[in-house]
């Protein structure tokens, strides 16, 4: 996608960096991974910068398929601020949302 300037490589280091975080957290777990999730993140070394950046590409790569492929548009749900800040206090704290 050279025309948007997306860099498949990035891409792919994100990717990379969230498999790792996946395996360690959820899918793999990993008995210390569970204890020390903000470890495992640091270990993968992904800034919130990064993935912003990898994810608004990926949205960019969908967008332009959609048009190219003529499917239904894909749209977003609204954001609700409160609901997002409740639900990271939750995991934040390890209850319920």
């Amino acid at each position: 996608m050279r025309c948007k300037k997306i860099n498949i490589t990035e891409l792919e280091c994100v990717s990379d960096k969230l498999k790792h975080i996946r395996d360690k957290t959820h899918f793999h777990i990993d008995a210390d991974g569970m204890l020390d999730t903000k470890a495992v993140w640091e270990e993968a070394n992904l800034s919130g910068k990064e993935l912003s950046a990898a994810i608004d590409a990926v949205w960019a790569i969908l967008k332009n398929l959609e048009l190219l492929l003529h499917l239904p548009e894909v749209t977003l749900l609204d954001y609700d601020s409160q609901i997002a800040r409740r639900i990271a206090i939750a995991v934040e704290e390890g209850s319920d949302f």
